[in-house]
């Protein structure tokens, strides 16, 4: 698969089916991630691993997921992630690091999406219960984190002009995920 492909195929996934993930393949996409550009290469981002059935089933209580769909596509205990990559950062060092951030997480997702599994980024998410579950040091910031699982699903990709962008899911359970056309978002 060339990485134009890999793009146009990489979708938000919010169920997963029970595969655990091998924790090397974790490791190996923040190793490519901690390679992504960084501003004034400062290098702020700070990465934790949770792979761990209990750890994953913990953090699992704290995410919110599709705020558009109202808990009709959120994941149910058995399709929940099979591991979390959290995006940490230390507010003494840089006070937003979310270009750094937005660049590594996509490089995961892409990286992710290589590899046959799915990702949603999220970041409605309670962070303060996430740290203390993990047990990391009060000297970090949770920004975000990456779900990670094999997908139970595909969603659909829909070219919109000028309409709801909302994501939604049709009679059949199938999530929708409207994307405003290229004529839509370049200026000429």
């Amino acid at each position: 698969m060339n990485i134009y492909e890999l793009q146009s195929k990489r979708r938000t996934i919010r169920k997963f089916t029970d595969k655990q993930i091998d924790y090397s393949l974790l490791e190996k996409f923040v190793e490519h991630a901690r390679l992504s550009a960084s501003g004034r290469n400062l290098q702020p981002i700070r990465y934790y691993i949770a792979s761990k059935v209990e750890l994953v089933d913990e953090i699992f209580k704290y995410v919110s997921w599709a705020g558009y769909l109202k808990g009709a596509h959120s994941p149910s205990f058995e399709e929940r992630p099979r591991a979390y990559i959290l995006f940490l950062y230390n507010e003494q060092t840089i006070t937003n690091p979310r270009w750094d951030i937005g660049a590594a997480s996509h490089a995961i997702q892409l990286m992710a999406q290589y590899e046959g599994l799915g990702t949603c980024w999220m970041g409605a998410i309670q962070r303060d219960k996430i740290l203390k579950t993990c047990n990391i040091s009060n000297e970090y910031s949770l920004d975000s984190l990456l779900a990670l699982g094999y997908p139970a699903g595909s969603p659909v990709i829909e070219d919109v002009h000028n309409e709801d962008i909302k994501y939604y899911l049709d009679e059949n359970g199938v999530l929708h995920v409207p994307k405003l056309s290229l004529d839509e978002v370049l200026i000429k």
